[in-house]
């Protein structure tokens, strides 16, 4: 059984849904109340909305959808909001903007505060074209009657599909678990032995992936099987907190009592084990009643740090899509599995006459081109195991996407780029949504040497005569002085959507090198901040500016790329304190290091891009690939 949970009632969201999903998903409505204005306002009231109404879910998966206008310095537009929330976590999407009718919009704006909070604009627009054009419509759906190519219905699959694209390309990319479920003391209990004898690679990539779109810097893992599990994240020099039974830490420590099914239990963490301010995920292996978790976060708490997520392998069901957990809100809930699960997720696929054709590798999953090649990325021991169907690829438009953070699959994909043109394609071309090596910065390693901005010359000879194209080098020289290299701008893109919804936040730039490179590209040269940075200790920097910074006004932090966001959030720091109204940034890519976990609380909204796609939350990224 397939269920789809949808936070309304109304036919039009519902239909939206199953214009997506497969037809043996069952389709369930719910009665949820947003909590804000009938008519909501601005893109913080919609989300907020939208959020409200997935909470009221107790289910798995759900999809929740809010609508509501904004205001631009071209009239107002309507926007809808849409967030599935899924065992892998929520995905964010926002439909394209809507021009709303003048009149209707003056008529709307003429009535009083607490009138205006009631009433809808499509109960204005239904009424007007009822009763003077004698067309029945609904209040909910009259885009088609305002001179729109699309209906309401067909807006709102589209941007449904979106999150939906996204949730099963993750799921994908997810290894199959298979859970043994044994009983224990009358309960179903998850034996994890099974999969560590069968299947550990496979228990701990899971993990890692469950890990994804996140931002934190420690990990406490739960004694004693979730040591197991936390193998990934020690090759990225990430810190692992134990957190463990009565009188099994040699240390000083903090500890906690808490019930348990069958009676009680301590729990401890060193003291000063988790710094102050920090973002941890909790790992176990089971998720049952969820009592050792929620009694670790009472104990980060008392290191005045916060969860961000809740990651288990396996968790237990009382019925498909309801855990046996109902005290951990979902929203920090993430799992790979459960016992009662059925390993299998689709979506409608368009039929594609195009004669591109994509190649995406595997951490590159959740982009969506417009038509993918079949091919499955397969490893040996210690060698690549790449299929396709050669003929798929004859006489197409062949765009080969590169993802440059990932060695190991980097070379898999420059070997199958040295076969590619043997295989008759029209054209070859290559994608790196991020070249780290173009950032200019000087990235050392341990015992390995370092990176320099010449690697950008010798990848592109690597990749052969081929079309490659980046966006938003880092070096200015690099996109002229190289190999047959072709950089375009997210910063652009992301700034055209930001300040049409944003119009009255005025551009900061972090350093002469950024208002230089963005400045002219965004035609923000004379209403601009500019700020000068000088390196202090560690990572701090000291930033100053002579602009004038005015009481009350809204702010942008606008660079190409953020790795801790000890600047930024410097920068932010420096206008809010001066009273700022509210602080945004937005910036191309997020090759981000754990040590910016405890710099982006200060920002009101951050708009990105999925170039470094396992990076960065989903409500962050604003421009797709």
């Amino acid at each position: 059984m397939f269920n789809l949970n949808v936070a309304s009632l109304t036919s039009l969201k519902l239909n939206a849904v199953k214009d997506v999903v497969p037809s043996h998903y069952t389709i369930k409505g719910y009665d949820s109340k947003s909590g804000i204005d009938e008519q909501p306002l601005g893109l913080s009231m919609i989300k907020e909305g939208a959020l409200n109404r997935l909470n009221s879910i107790s289910n798995l998966p759900a999809v929740s959808f809010e609508t509501g206008m904004v205001e631009t310095n071209n009239g107002y537009f309507d926007i809808t909001c849409t967030i599935l929330r899924t065992h892998l976590g929520d995905f964010y999407s926002l439909s394209p903007l809507q021009k709303c009718p003048e009149s209707e919009i003056k008529e709307w704006l003429s009535l009083d505060n607490n009138t205006r909070k009631n009433t809808t604009l499509g109960s204005i627009i239904a009424y007007k074209y009822c009763t003077i054009h004698t067309s029945s419509i609904s209040k909910n759906d009259w885009y088609k009657e305002v001179g729109s190519q699309l209906s309401r219905q067909e807006v709102l699959s589209k941007t449904f599909e979106e999150v939906w694209y996204e949730y099963v390309r993750n799921l994908q990319s997810m290894p199959t678990l298979i859970p043994k479920v044994v009983k224990y003391n009358n309960v179903d209990f998850i034996d994890i032995q099974h999969n560590l004898l069968k299947q550990p690679q496979d228990l701990t990539k899971a993990i890692r992936l469950l890990a994804n779109h996140l931002i934190y810097n420690v990990i406490v893992v739960a004694d004693a099987r979730g040591f197991l599990l936390a193998g990934e994240f020690m090759k990225e020099k990430i810190p692992i907190v134990m957190a463990r039974k009565k009188n099994k830490l040699p240390t000083e420590v903090e500890t906690i009592t808490y019930d348990k099914e069958y009676g009680t239990d301590e729990i401890s963490i060193e003291l000063g084990a988790i710094p102050k301010g920090s973002r941890v995920l909790i790992i176990d292996d089971i998720l049952a009643t969820g009592g050792t978790m929620l009694a670790i976060e009472k104990l980060v708490h008392k290191f005045d740090s916060e969860v961000v997520a809740f990651i288990t392998p396996f968790a237990i069901e009382k019925e498909p899509g309801q855990l046996l957990c109902d005290k951990i809100p979902l929203d920090k809930v993430r799992f790979a599995q459960t016992q009662l699960m059925i390993p299998k997720w689709e979506f409608k696929e368009t039929l594609n006459i195009s004669n591109e054709i994509a190649i995406i590798p595997p951490s590159l999953n959740s982009f969506k081109p417009n038509n993918r090649a079949n091919i499955r990325w397969d490893r040996f021991t210690s060698s690549s195991n790449i299929k396709f169907m050669s003929e798929e690829l004859a006489g197409k438009d062949v765009k080969v996407y590169v993802n440059m953070l990932n060695q190991t699959e980097a070379f898999d994909v420059l070997s199958l780029l040295s076969i590619l043109y043997r295989k008759d394609p029209k054209s070859i071309s290559v994608i790196v949504p991020f070249m780290e090596q173009g950032t200019q910065d000087r990235i050392e390693y341990d015992d390995t040497g370092m990176e320099t901005l010449a690697q950008i010359d010798t990848i592109g000879k690597i990749f052969g005569k081929n079309k490659v194209t980046t966006f938003d080098l880092h070096a200015e020289q690099s996109i002229v002085a190289f190999y047959d290299l072709r950089n375009m701008s997210i910063v652009k893109v992301l700034w055209d959507k930001y300040h049409e919804l944003n119009p009255n936040s005025v551009p900061v730039f972090p350093d002469d090198g950024s208002a230089k490179r963005f400045g002219k590209l965004l035609g923000v040269i004379e209403n601009k901040i500019t700020f000068r940075k000088t390196r202090g200790a560690g990572d701090i920097r000291i930033v100053t500016t002579d602009d004038d910074i005015k009481d009350g006004q809204s702010y942008v932090l606008i660079d190409d790329l953020v790795r801790t966001g000890s600047t930024m959030y410097n920068v932010a720091k420096f206008l809010l304190d001066r009273k700022a109204k509210t602080v945004d940034a937005l910036f191309a890519h997020a090759p981000f290091d754990p040590l910016c976990a405890k710099y982006f609380h200060i920002f009101n909204d951050v708009w990105t891009s999925n170039s470094c796609p396992d990076k960065v939350p989903s409500q962050w990224v604003k421009s797709k690939f």
